[in-house]
């Protein structure tokens, strides 16, 4: 008779688990959503103008706009795909964008720039509807 050599040993085999794969999204994209991006387009139009027109040479740099369209196109493409992160990137700029407007009202400057007011006040709206709760629904992590 043989007996196995520590009947108290735990098993030696291993158990592999994958993580589940997430579902993609399917269905149509909430109509929230497209006002949300159609928004966002335009706050980027807007900003574009207040910088040109406020510019020392007469709105001559080009920088500006290209390397805010480029920053406008990455969180555009994000939030069309449903990256969660982005939202709260977004919260967090509108978080300065409250900034600059009070800094505006502050100087009594809200009138002279009503370019950059609408811009600031269509980029805080644009935070709003990311809390929608369609908008919600498609930005939440999606499991099997």
């Amino acid at each position: 008779m043989s007996q196995p050599e520590n009947p108290y040993q735990a098993p030696t085999s291993t158990i592999a688990v994958d993580r589940p794969a997430p579902v993609p999204r399917t269905g149509p994209r909430p109509r929230a959503l497209w006002v949300l991006l159609g928004c966002y387009a335009i706050t980027y139009v807007l900003e574009v103008v207040a910088l040109t027109s406020m510019g020392p040479d007469g709105g001559q740099q080009i920088t500006g706009p290209l390397g805010m369209g480029a920053y406008s196109l990455m969180i555009g493409i994000c939030l069309w795909r449903g990256v969660n992160w982005v939202r709260m990137w977004v919260v967090l700029s509108t978080v300065l964008t409250l900034l600059v407007l009070w800094m505006l009202a502050n100087r009594g400057m809200v009138g002279e720039q009503p370019v950059l007011v609408m811009a600031c006040l269509l980029r805080i709206s644009v935070a709003v509807m990311l809390f929608l709760p369609s908008v919600h629904r498609w930005f939440s992590p999606r499991g099997t």
